[in-house]
């Protein structure tokens, strides 16, 4: 019976990741939820509640939310996702700190989050520390857009390689509107 409870639990988990990659907010978050009925601390579960309504956030109005803010901090000391997200939150509510703290934490560690998090340190005013060509290449898109828009040269010609004009410009209007005070 066990056995069979972890298989519904992670068919839950399959269905609210897959609705999260292709921005189905509604059933990601149904499907973690009963997720969580059936495993209330379930980390991937509660990962998906602040992921999948923070993508859907990101494309209204950013007003602060603070039910987004609770289940983001819920996930956060587990999920690194879930702390660059709590940081945004942060910075869009005026906690500066808070969310700088965040970024700095995640910036400095190894991951999938780290160049996210350096790229929000510099939408926020953070000093910019120069990059070798080695480094140039190894960063990821959002951590060129944020140098390129904060005037590195270097980095927007590596970003112009890699991304067509259209998506550099939309990327670009993007993390602009996130980081607008």
């Amino acid at each position: 019976a066990a056995e069979r409870e972890r298989t519904v639990v992670q068919d839950y988990l399959l269905e609210a990741r897959a609705a999260l990659m292709v921005g189905d907010t509604t059933i990601a978050v149904l499907r973690a939820r009963q997720a969580l009925a059936r495993a209330p601390r379930d980390e991937a579960a509660r990962e998906v509640l602040c992921v999948a309504p923070f993508n859907a956030w990101l494309h209204g109005p950013l007003t602060p939310d603070p039910a987004l803010r609770t289940a983001c901090a819920d996930a956060a000391p587990f999920s690194p996702v879930a702390r660059r997200a709590l940081g945004v939150l942060a910075w869009r509510a005026g906690d500066d700190e808070m969310a700088k703290d965040a970024w700095r934490g995640l910036s400095l560690q190894p991951g999938p989050e780290r160049d996210a998090a350096a790229a929000a340190l510099i939408m926020s005013g953070e000093p910019v520390a120069p990059l070798d060509d080695a480094g140039l290449t190894r960063s990821a898109d959002v951590l060129l857009l944020a140098r390129a828009l904060r005037g590195d040269r270097r980095a927007e010609a590596r970003l112009r390689a890699r991304l067509p004009a259209a998506e550099l410009a939309r990327q670009a209007e993007n993390l602009e509107r996130l980081f607008a005070r």
